[in-house]
């Protein structure tokens, strides 16, 4: 399964849902790419294990803020490829304070951040300055809803485990 191309230049479209009913996925060459109007995927449930080329994913989805996925969720440590997977991606903003630059737009960025430690938006998340401040609204909202959300530099973490108060 290639969903290359499958949203390509559709502006309209607002948010993606459903990822995770597809199975075997190697390429997502430039799957949402000139989405303009896209703020919000989903790729909870989608399987990263067999993905081989991400080139262009989300290229031009400058309105882009928010990619959801589980918490297990990594590219295979070797055999992917994927030029400026986050190209022109200027709003995608971490939970850490870690925002858009064109020197990291390449598939290896699209990963979680935060993982096997405190929720990243609690403790500043692993890739921020140790001067970090803290995000006191998501941590509020992570007391709320039950739910530790971990924020990435390009991903977001769909966690159900109870954040610990």
């Amino acid at each position: 399964m290639n969903p290359n191309y499958w949203f390509y230049g559709h502006g309209e479209i607002a948010s993606v849902t459903g990822m995770g009913n597809l199975s075997g996925v190697r390429e997502m060459q430039h799957t949402f790419n000139s989405c303009v109007g896209l703020t919000e995927i989903d790729l909870s449930g989608l399987d990263p294990s067999s993905l081989e080329d991400l080139a262009y994913t989300f290229g031009g989805c400058g309105s882009l803020v928010t990619i959801w996925t589980d918490a297990d969720w990594a590219l295979p440590s070797s055999g992917v490829s994927g030029f400026q997977t986050f190209y022109q991606c200027a709003s995608l903003v971490g939970g850490a304070g870690t925002t858009y630059a064109s020197s990291r737009a390449g598939y290896q960025y699209m990963r979680i951040d935060g993982v096997g430690g405190a929720c990243a938006a609690c403790a500043g998340g692993v890739d921020a300055p140790p001067d970090s401040p803290r995000d006191e609204p998501a941590m509020r909202a992570a007391r709320e809803t039950g739910h530790c959300r971990d924020y990435v530099p390009r991903l977001t973490l769909k966690n159900d485990s109870t954040y610990p108060v």
